[in-house]
């Protein structure tokens, strides 16, 4: 007797959706950074998840000429995304370019010192080391100068949010997103823009940082 078996097979539509609902900021957030999307505008995001696909479709999906930069550190996670989006999506780099810069000492597992727990650097103060991220940082493929749109989301972002302040635009807009509880960690890099930058709240997790008149 044959049976057919349903549900075994994903979809290219399925893995796309089931990868675009992992690690998603909230609609209100992500409406707020689409908001600066336009014609011939350039966004560029530390950090990549299922925002990164919402943006993606939606800029296929209504035609928008805004070309994405998502740069990511995560081995596993780069090649699940990259495959989600090329496979459904399949934008061209115009669109979509995606940047794979390895951080390794974001995978080691380090251990409490009773040498018992283990525990990740990821949503750690570990998060902010620069070792070994300079091309994390200031991805040699683009210009950071020519960016319109900036999301910090990723790792070493205290020295993103740096970096970007030398090398911005006027008119550039900055989003950076998990502040709540990580102040301390960031306050360093936000003093840098105070004099030249607005600093506003967009909802209770994402800050918005845009040029004074």
């Amino acid at each position: 007797m044959k049976f057919d078996i349903v549900g075994l097979d994903k979809s290219e539509k399925d893995i796309f959706d089931e990868v675009m609902n992992n690690n998603q900021m909230s609609l209100s957030g992500r409406e707020a950074i689409y908001s600066y999307f336009g014609d011939g505008k350039k966004y560029l995001e530390w950090g990549s998840g299922g925002s990164t696909l919402w943006y993606v479709n939606e800029i296929i999906k209504n035609k928008v000429d805004t070309q994405i930069i998502s740069v990511e550190h995560h081995t596993d996670w780069y090649n699940k995304v990259k495959s989600a989006v090329n496979n459904h999506l399949a934008p061209t780099d115009e669109q979509f370019l995606y940047l794979h810069k390895e951080a390794s000492y974001a995978s080691i597992a380090f251990t409490t010192p009773d040498g018992n727990i283990p525990f990740n650097v990821i949503s750690t103060p570990f998060e902010e080391v620069t070792a070994g991220l300079t091309e994390y940082i200031n991805p040699p493929e683009i210009d950071l100068s020519d960016i319109d749109v900036f999301l910090v989301d990723g790792l070493a972002r205290g020295a993103c949010l740096a970096t970007i302040k030398i090398l911005v635009k006027k008119d550039a807009v900055v989003f950076l997103h998990d502040i709540d509880g990580r102040e301390s960690w960031y306050q360093w890099a936000l003093d840098l823009w105070e004099k030249d930058y607005s600093i506003e709240y967009v909802y209770h997790n994402l800050i918005k940082l845009v040029p004074n008149d």
